[in-house]
């Protein structure tokens, strides 16, 4: 039979451990007994064949779980990690193995102080109040030695190594004496032999069929073909698979097929048991339509754009003030043409009115009966000459 079970290394010593078996910078507990040859308290026989195959398996990974005291059975034993079993070796007809203890253990307490120092501290000063217990599954045949009948396990699965301050069988963390007390191996094979045909009795229960659940409620609906039924189901009412449907009136089966009852479920039927569910779907609102927005390389070229456009503003912008600075330019030159001739102009007239004034003066001096009798322009002529080259200068 094949049964997981709690078996614990069988020594005990009244030798005190030396320091040099423990490194406490890293955490590791050198040198830690694991299970000797023979029987141990638990009524197990442990033989070569077991010790090389727990430590060939102890050997194969990581390491095997450590764990502060034993998990209570069905509760959870996440929280009683310590550190991991490495290093597995038979020395002298016994399995050790090194307890690396996790950085964890440092976060944990203790009885008002940290694992990893109760631990370390425990090792050091009691390691007779520390025991190994392993934990293993195994198959258990009866065999007869040195004239006893010994269950002998054969193992399937390394699971843990327990740090545990009282284990079925040893008195020390490190060093192991062999137990002779045949009476309390009888006793503890004895109680063993009933626990395990306990617990198989228990599995064998476990994985009998379970019955169906009763019915104990009955759900008419109407179908689509306008047929009345009543589906036998549980005490939630809701229709399941493998529910029976019949008639409502002459309680036959409800025919083959594919059926949309009244409450909108689809039920699938065969010989009278329904053998598929679906609910009526519903619609999902259409969804909102989404601004489309504009592409990276969109956004690029309208930024590109916007660019070229601003620099032709900008070259108008300056071609126009350029214009208007040299058409402002030009016109004040035309105006100072135009008035140093207006000036030369009114020069000229005066020039000429000196000269008639002067040609007056001396036709006059030489004769004025003579100099009256000449036709000279009067005032009033040249008051009209003076008022035309006026008018032409404002033009």
């Amino acid at each position: 039979m094949s049964k997981e079970i709690l078996i614990s290394s069988s020594y005990n010593s009244e030798e005190s451990v030396e320091v040099s078996n423990i490194d406490l910078e890293t955490g590791i507990i050198f040198g830690v007994k694991e299970a000797s040859l023979g029987l141990n308290k638990n009524g197990y026989y442990f033989n070569e064949e077991l010790l090389s195959a727990l430590a060939e398996q102890g050997n194969s990974g990581e390491g095997i779980k450590a764990r502060f005291g034993h998990p209570m059975q069905g509760l959870e034993s996440l929280g009683t990690y310590i550190g991991r079993k490495k290093n597995f070796r038979i020395e002298n007809g016994s399995l050790y193995a090194d307890l690396h203890l996790d950085p964890l253990t440092k976060d944990t307490l203790v009885n008002g102080t940290s694992t990893f120092n109760f631990i370390i501290q425990m090792a050091q000063n009691n390691p007779d109040m520390l025991g190994c217990s392993v934990v293993f599954q195994a198959s258990l045949s009866e065999v007869e030695i040195d004239g006893e009948t010994q269950l002998v396990p054969s193992l399937i699965k390394f699971t843990a190594s327990d740090l545990v301050d009282e284990p079925a069988a040893t008195d020390h963390l490190f060093n192991s004496k062999s137990i002779n007390n045949s009476d309390m191996n009888k006793l503890q094979k004895a109680i063993e032999v009933l626990k395990l045909s306990f617990n198989t009795a228990i599995e064998t229960l476990n994985n009998e069929e379970e019955p169906q659940n009763e019915v104990v409620a009955e759900v008419v609906e109407t179908l689509d073909t306008g047929l009345q039924v009543t589906i036998d189901t549980d005490e939630t009412d809701i229709p399941k698979v493998g529910d029976a449907v019949t008639l409502t009136e002459g309680g036959e089966p409800a025919p083959d097929g594919e059926h949309v009852t009244a409450s909108g479920l689809t039920i699938t039927t065969v010989e009278g048991l329904i053998t598929e569910i679906a609910e009526e779907e519903v619609e999902e609102p259409a969804a909102e339509e989404m601004v489309e927005e504009p592409a990276a390389e969109e956004v690029l070229e309208n930024s590109v754009t916007l660019e070229s456009l601003s620099a032709t503003v900008s070259a108008i912008e300056s071609k126009t003030a350029e214009f208007m600075n040299e058409t402002t330019d030009q016109l004040a030159k035309a105006l100072e043409v135009i008035t140093a001739a207006g000036e030369a102009r009114d020069l000229a007239f005066s020039e000429m009115k000196k000269k008639q004034t002067i040609l007056a003066s001396s036709i006059e001096s030489k004769g004025l009966e003579s100099a009256s009798t000449e036709s000279l322009p009067n005032s009033k002529a040249l008051n009209e000459v003076d008022a035309y080259l006026a008018s032409r200068k404002n033009k």
